[in-house]
């Protein structure tokens, strides 16, 4: 009878090194401007790591690309969200933003005068929510020109490097392994 193993651990499989010693790899770094948050534009606290942490392991984090990045748009990816790509990031991030924020995107948009009809308690709440609005919106328009992406891989450069699997045989494993493994359950 055979199933998924449930308590599955990749230090549980044998490493095959016959196949390949050591791995030439290149990577490459996006030139985007480092003032800007790449998915919103607001201003880049952080850098975001294109590939997650369990896919490069410690030693290799130094070299991952990265892209500079908001505090609150780099926790969208805390939870080693795989996808190197830079739009779908982006878009993955403005998701995430449209359900957080959904309250403010609802908010009317008042005109002065029709503020005047509120108390000044309510008046303070609608336009602190009508002001966050218009932040979000311009944050989900970012980026601001159709090519920013374009401009940044056109000017990228690249960085040539090996990965030595003596030092380190169960990095990147998970190019080489079925993630999806079968097994057989014994009674």
């Amino acid at each position: 009878m055979s199933g998924f193993a449930r308590d599955f651990k990749w230090e549980d499989v044998p490493v095959k090194q016959s196949f390949l010693e050591t791995m030439s790899f290149t990577w490459v770094y996006p030139d985007y401007p480092t003032e800007d948050c790449v998915y919103c534009g607001q201003v880049a606290t952080d850098k975001d790591h294109l590939l997650p942490r369990n896919w490069t392991g410690e030693s290799m984090r130094k070299k991952v690309p990265v892209v500079p990045s908001c505090a609150e748009c780099n926790r969208v990816f805390l939870n080693d969200v795989y996808e190197p790509d830079v739009q779908n990031r982006r878009i993955i991030c403005h998701q995430k933003m449209r359900l957080k924020y959904a309250r403010a995107l609802s908010t009317i948009l008042y005109a002065d005068r029709d503020l005047k009809q509120f108390g000044s308690q309510l008046r303070t709440v609608i336009v602190k929510q009508m002001e966050k609005h218009v932040a979000v919106k311009e944050r989900l328009s970012w980026p601001p020109t159709a090519d920013f992406d374009h401009k940044a891989w056109k000017h990228a450069w690249e960085e040539k490097g090996t990965l030595n699997f003596e030092d380190s045989p169960r990095q990147l494993s998970h190019l080489f392994y079925d993630r999806t493994i079968q097994i057989e359950e014994t009674d």
